[in-house]
């Protein structure tokens, strides 16, 4: 059977704009006259975000260290994508990409000694023009909105909760999913989790030390500059041709 956490995944996104987040993706290319033909998308999940990046003729590859999601997207795109059940810092990266993505916030479940080892791999892997993006959760949204704060939902037959734990550099997540069966009873499904909280100058060091020669970091909801209360950041950077 699958993992319950993987099934869920899906019903209870509804409410991330994927599709916008994909058109701003694709707008930047665009407007850097970028047409990828190689990308690599780690942290893909159920490729969510993958339906609106990828295109006919792209060399895809999807990595992601949770069978069950790897499976589900699978069920999505078939052969069209290349599979990778593993962890990001285990992949054989080899060959040169136009474009690097992880979504999400993925890099966030990542602590800073990955991330300094993983940032010059990505920045040595993409083609001379490429570009590499990703998002993180805003310190503000994980300090202040998140915090030491719980969290009841409830959407159609599945009822969870959120309880967070906030550290010095840090927030520990524990959720519970209660999901009804045809039977009337719950069953419970646990899923626990780590996220870093980084800086926008956290970013950009690690990025510059890893031999980018050009970050930018913009509001990923609004398409705008950063302010106080933004909640997802994103992260372009580009290699020189």
């Amino acid at each position: 059977m699958m993992n319950s956490f993987a099934r869920l995944y899906d019903r209870l996104s509804f409410d991330i704009p994927y599709g916008e987040m994909g058109k701003r993706i694709r707008g930047i290319l665009k407007d850097q006259n970028i047409d990828p033909k190689r990308v690599l998308e780690f942290g893909g999940g159920t490729g969510n975000l993958t339906q609106y990046l990828y295109q006919e003729g792209m060399v895809y590859d999807f990595v992601d260290v949770d069978r069950e999601m790897l499976e589900i997207a699978s069920s999505k795109f078939g052969g069209k994508l290349h599979y990778y059940h593993c962890d990001i810092g285990e992949f054989p990266i080899s060959g040169k990409y136009d474009l690097i993505i992880g979504n999400l916030n993925v890099v966030n479940y990542l602590d800073k000694k990955t991330l300094e080892k993983l940032f010059p791999r990505f920045q040595r892997a993409l083609s001379p023009g490429g570009i590499f993006f990703f998002d993180i959760n805003s310190p503000y949204k994980l300090k202040e909105i998140q915090g030491n704060h719980s969290f009841i939902y409830e959407k159609d037959e599945i009822f969870y909760t959120w309880i967070n734990e906030l550290g010095k550099d840090y927030i520990d997540y524990y959720l519970d999913f209660f999901v009804e069966e045809e039977n009337g009873l719950y069953r419970r499904c646990s899923e626990d989790f780590t996220e870093y909280i980084y800086t926008i100058d956290d970013m950009e060091k690690l990025l510059k030390e890893s031999g980018f020669s050009f970050v930018k970091s913009l509001d990923y909801d609004k398409g705008g500059p950063v302010s106080d209360d933004s909640l997802r950041i994103l992260f372009q950077s580009n290699n020189e041709y």
